[in-house]
């Protein structure tokens, strides 16, 4: 009996789990939100492929041009294609999210470097 009840409460978190971190649809860099009910699904994860720009710091006017981005996850570049360890890089994403939704945040793990966040052309965040 407890063994099921173990059994039936490991499926129960999985599958909490798995709708906690619901994957959002994205392609080439861009992430359509707009349909996503984050009341349902809870945070979307944006892990994928997002443009990046290797020993380049842009700001948002530097878009207003076209750029060539290489395709990478945001994470270790090093060990996603031929980058040094140490260097410095720009990664960009472009979100479509609800046009009614208030109060979502973005969560960042730990960035163990200088960064710049960039939301909608302000700056949202620095370290």
């Amino acid at each position: 009996m407890i063994e099921r009840l173990i059994r039936i409460s490991s499926v129960a978190f999985l599958l909490f789990l798995l709708a906690f971190y619901a994957t959002a649809q994205q392609t080439d860099g861009q992430v359509d939100l707009s349909q996503f009910n984050f009341e349902e699904k809870g945070p979307a994860n944006l892990s994928g492929k997002w443009e990046f720009y290797w020993n380049r710091l842009l700001s948002p006017e530097d878009f207003l041009t076209p750029q060539k981005p290489a395709w990478i996850h945001p994470s270790s570049w090093h060990r996603q294609g031929e980058y040094a360890v140490l260097g410095f890089a720009t990664y960009r994403i472009k979100l479509k999210v609800p046009e009614n939704q208030w109060g979502l945040s973005l969560y960042f793990p730990i960035i163990n470097s200088s960064s710049k966040i960039w939301i909608n052309g302000e700056l949202a965040s620095e370290t």
